[in-house]
C-alpha cells in the first residue's frame, strides 16, 4: 500500500526514488550575487539628494531707543551690580568678557613682579603690577614676617610657648588657622629651622636673662628699654624684646645703675600754682 504525505514531491515507500518537484534553488553564491547587482541597480535608481545648505545668521536687529537707554542705565549702576552680594560669579564673567578684549601679561624675573595690559572693548589700555610669588609658595603660605619671628624665637624658647605667643599677637596660618604646637613644629622643619635647645647659639638675649645680668628687676630692664638707656629689637610689635649682650657693658648703662634710677619727670607743670598744706 503506497500512501502520500503531506510533503509534496516526496514518497513514503522507502522502495520509491525521492523527487523534488518544486522549483530548484539556485547555489547561495549566485543567489548572493543577483541580490547584491540588484541592490546596486536600485539604488541608481534613486533620485540623489541635495546637500542641506547652511542657514545664513540674520542680522542682529538694531536696538531701540528704549533698550539703549536700559543699557546705558545698567552701565552706570555696573559697579552697585558687581559689589552685590546676590551677583553670581557667572554674570561677573560675562561681564568682564563684554568689556576685555585681551589681557598682555609679562613676567619681570628680576623684579619678581607680573605686568598685565588690559585692552578694552573701546580702545582704551591699562596697566598693572601684581607681586610674582616666589617659587615654593602660594597664597596659603606662611607671611615672611611670621616665619622670621618663628626663626628668632625657636633659639630661646620651645614651639609651645612660640605657638601661644603667636596667637596673643593675632596672628594667623597661612590658610587663617590659629597656631598649635605642632603647626610650628611644621613650619620650622619647612624652612629648616633648628628646634630649640639649651645650648644654642644666638646673638641676642631675653629681658629675663638681661635682668638676670645686670641684677635688676624686668620691670627696671623694661623702664630703661623705654627710655632707652638700653637698646632693644622688636621684630612685631608685641613680640619679645631681644637685646644684645654687649649692650649691657656700655658706659650709659653701667652710669645708669651706678647714680640709681632715671628721675622720672613730674606731671605737674611748675607754672601753676600749688597749695601749701
Amino acid at each position: 500500500m503506497r500512501w502520500n504525505s503531506p510533503w509534496t514531491g516526496f514518497a513514503t515507500n522507502p522502495g520509491t526514488p525521492v523527487v523534488n518537484t518544486t522549483r530548484s534553488i539556485p547555489p547561495t553564491d549566485s543567489w548572493l550575487r543577483n541580490w547584491r547587482s540588484g541592490g546596486t541597480r536600485r539604488s541608481q535608481k534613486l533620485p540623489k539628494q541635495k546637500p542641506a545648505s547652511k542657514a545664513e545668521p540674520e542680522p542682529a536687529a538694531e536696538p531701540s531707543t528704549d533698550q539703549k537707554e536700559q543699557l546705558l542705565s545698567l552701565g552706570r549702576n555696573l559697579q552697585e551690580a558687581w559689589d552685590h552680594p546676590a551677583s553670581p560669579i557667572d554674570l561677573k564673567k560675562r561681564i568682564l568678557r563684554t568689556v576685555i578684549k585681551e589681557i598682555i601679561v609679562d613676567i619681570n624675573h628680576v623684579g619678581g613682579h607680573i605686568e598685565m595690559r588690559i585692552h578694552w572693548q573701546g580702545g582704551v589700555h591699562t596697566s598693572l603690577r601684581a607681586h610674582k610669588n616666589k617659587v615654593g609658595t602660594n597664597r596659603n603660605a606662611t607671611e615672611e614676617t611670621t616665619i622670621e619671628l618663628i626663626r628668632e624665637m625657636a633659639k630661646a624658647w620651645t614651639d609651645k610657648y612660640i605657638a601661644s605667643l603667636l596667637n596673643r599677637l593675632g596672628l594667623k596660618t597661612g590658610k587663617g588657622y590659629n597656631w598649635s604646637e605642632a603647626r610650628v613644629k611644621s613650619v620650622r622643619l619647612h624652612h629648616k629651622i633648628a628646634m630649640y635647645s639649651v645650648s644654642s647659639e644666638r646673638a641676642w638675649i631675653t629681658t629675663e636673662e638681661a635682668a638676670a645680668k645686670l641684677g635688676v628687676s624686668t620691670t627696671t630692664l623694661r623702664t630703661m628699654i623705654r627710655n632707652r638707656v638700653l637698646p632693644a629689637r622688636q621684630i612685631l610689635k608685641g613680640a619679645p624684646l631681644m637685646i644684645n649682650p654687649e649692650d649691657l657693658l656700655t658706659d650709659h648703662v653701667r652710669n645708669h645703675l651706678k647714680h640709681g634710677k632715671i628721675q622720672k619727670t613730674s606731671p605737674c607743670n611748675e607754672d601753676h600754682p600749688t597749695l601749701n598744706l
